[in-house]
């Protein structure tokens, strides 16, 4: 219950304001392990909406999860949005700032 009002407040903040609030880094928000359960174990529902044109949009997985999305739930791809990347190192360990600590996202620079 708590994970579903912190993604309703984020995902009210992001529509609001366009971005997440810069105070906020990816290991503050408990939201990835439930957007990967969307992503590679889709309920009928959301397979439903997504036949109807819905479209998720994933924020902050890994380019490891996006790259296996790519690969094995190809038939959705249509329906998936992908934004603040977590940008991985070869190992596929997120990448952080050596000065700040903190991880670099994948940017398109659209603000």
């Amino acid at each position: 219950m708590k994970t579903t009002i912190a993604y309703v407040v984020l995902v009210s903040i992001v529509l609001v304001i366009g971005t997440l609030p810069s105070s906020l880094s990816a290991e503050d928000i408990p939201l990835e392990d439930w957007q990967r359960k969307v992503l590679f174990n889709p309920t009928a529902g959301q397979i439903d909406r997504e036949k109807r044109g819905h479209v998720f949009i994933y924020d902050g997985l890994t380019e490891a999860d996006i790259d296996r999305a790519l690969e094995s739930q190809f038939s959705r791809v249509e329906s998936m949005m992908f934004v603040r990347t977590v940008v991985t190192n070869d190992q596929g360990m997120p990448e952080l700032n050596p000065e700040t600590n903190e991880v670099y996202y994948d940017d398109d620079g659209c603000d």
